[in-house]
């Protein structure tokens, strides 16, 4: 059992270090991907937007979606995320957990996260840093 987790992810990525230590050497066990994050809105769209008629006269105009599919791919993401964290926490995997995460995402992460993960929360950092090595992520940790 670690004593610290740290995950380092964006919509795309997300990758889970183990240490005992906060300034000690980060040890990568694990990296989940998603595809969907790098695909363009018309690629994970596969039909039209619905169309409404106006309310003063016989125009049609497209109406948006409530969240964007980019956005709902996040979403699906950050729900994987969550339950990783969920089944270390249930197994005692680590006691505390360092979040690394750009702010919209992390928005979407905590929403996900349950109770008993989230009282693991040790600090966290509102960076993207997932593609940093493993030493530059604990300058930023210092």
């Amino acid at each position: 059992m670690a004593e610290f987790w740290v995950l380092v992810a964006d919509e795309s990525c997300a990758r889970f270090f183990e240490t005992d230590k906060i300034k000690a050497e980060l040890n990568e066990f694990e990296t989940l991907t998603n595809p969907a994050a790098r695909l363009q809105e018309r690629d994970l769209v596969t039909t039209k937007r619905g169309r409404n008629l106006d309310s003063r006269g016989e125009s049609r105009h497209a109406m948006e979606p409530p969240t964007t599919a980019r956005e709902q791919a996040a979403i699906r993401f950050a729900k994987t995320i969550a339950g990783y964290l969920k089944q270390g926490a249930g197994s005692s995997a680590y006691n505390r957990l360092i979040l690394v995460v750009p702010p919209e995402m992390l928005g979407h992460l905590r929403q996900e996260l349950d109770r008993k993960t989230r009282e693991r929360v040790y600090h966290t950092l509102c960076k993207n840093l997932v593609h940093s090595e493993p030493g530059e992520l604990l300058k930023h940790l210092s």
